[in-house]
């Protein structure tokens, strides 16, 4: 079995691009995950995508009434500084209406399907719905090309595959021990002429039919007003634009 280093040298060597989410990036184990990881990602050269919709969500925190999400995003933004060099911020000057209807879901899911037909591609993200549909992006019929991987960073900064490639992966062992196993046949019971000749036999012509019927059958919106406070944000996170 991969020692955990192992797995992020083949998973990191497998793709061209990677790309993180918020709640990775504002995930307590975010710091340490870079400390194990920073050596493979130089030496192999390759660069996190830090989206814009993701800066804009790290932004907003910043800004937050919330002191928890305020801390996490600060941490966040001083680590990416302190990396720059494995980092591709895509930063802009933000308004207060990218501010308040900052997405980053529907951004990555709209990338990694426009990416998918050039090369392959990561999503590191602690968000299961998220990671659900990007690894479902694999499973597209109309629409062929490289493969999408999706992993979670664990609180000691691990890298792991998510609970969605664990599950397709069980499901298709079973499928494969339940073709490659040979059912026992069924003994079919040997009959007799005299057992033949003691079955009953009706005379009745009529065949009685009987008919069973049976019968069975998101979105939020929000605004958020920001006010003076977007300077004081904007100051904050000026620095990590690469």
């Amino acid at each position: 079995m991969d020692t955990n280093r192992q797995y992020s040298e083949r998973i990191f060597s497998s793709v061209e691009r990677i790309v993180i989410d918020t709640s990775a990036l504002m995930d307590d184990g975010f710091l340490a995950f870079i400390q194990n990881d920073r050596e493979i990602l130089c030496d192999g050269q390759k660069k996190i995508v830090v989206p814009v919709e993701v800066y804009a969500e790290l932004t907003r925190h910043l800004l937050s009434n919330d002191n928890k999400k305020c801390s996490e995003a600060q941490r966040a933004v001083e680590i990416i500084k302190q990396n720059r060099d494995i980092f591709d911020v895509e930063a802009k000057r933000l308004t207060d209406e990218d501010l308040s209807y900052a997405f980053a879901d529907r951004q990555i899911l709209s990338e990694l399907t426009l990416h998918k037909s050039d090369y392959n591609q990561l999503l590191i993200s602690n968000d299961k719905g998220l990671t659900s549909d990007a690894f479902d992006l694999n499973q597209l019929k109309s629409y062929k090309g490289g493969r999408v991987f999706v992993c979670h960073i664990n609180c000691n900064g691990e890298m792991h595959q998510c609970e969605c490639v664990r599950s397709e992966q069980n499901k298709y062992n079973r499928l494969e021990e339940n073709t490659s196993s040979t059912p026992e046949p069924h003994e079919q019971p040997q009959i007799t002429e005299s057992a033949c000749e003691a079955l009953p036999v009706s005379t009745d012509k009529t065949l009685p039919w009987k008919f069973d019927w049976k019968s069975g059958a998101i979105g939020v919106c929000g605004t958020i007003v920001l006010g003076a406070a977007a300077n004081f944000g904007f100051k904050l996170v000026r620095h990590i634009k690469l």
